[in-house]
């Protein structure tokens, strides 16, 4: 996955970095989220009552991509790109795709998110 991920990114020019999973303390002091364009909670099988990196991200009105599972399902449309597990890396191409090349929708999904 991430070696197909990466090799997409690098076709169209994105600049991907692929933390893994990452501690709250690490998160909150990312200076990574305040550059991101967009952001990705991907998790399977989503075994939480929330998501603090998704609450996070949401605080910084950034687009993010989740797993149409659990919590994250439960996230308004149009405030996340929900990403079909069993189909991931065409669903994410498409996430990615819409969000280069629509800047007006990536800041659309980050304030719907954040109010």
């Amino acid at each position: 996955m991430v070696l197909e991920l990466s090799r997409l990114a690098n076709s169209l020019r994105v600049n991907l970095l692929i933390s893994g999973e990452i501690d709250d303390e690490t998160l909150a002091h990312a200076v990574a989220v305040a550059a991101a364009d967009a952001m990705s909670c991907l998790r399977w099988p989503s075994l939480e009552g929330g998501s603090a990196s998704v609450i996070e991200s949401m605080l910084y009105r950034k687009p993010k991509m989740v797993t149409d599972t659990g919590f994250y399902a439960e996230i308004p449309n149009g405030c996340v790109m929900k990403i079909a597990h069993g189909d991931e890396v065409a669903n994410i191409r498409s996430a990615l795709e819409q969000l280069c090349s629509e800047p007006e929708r990536r800041e659309q999904l980050g304030e719907r998110a954040y109010r």
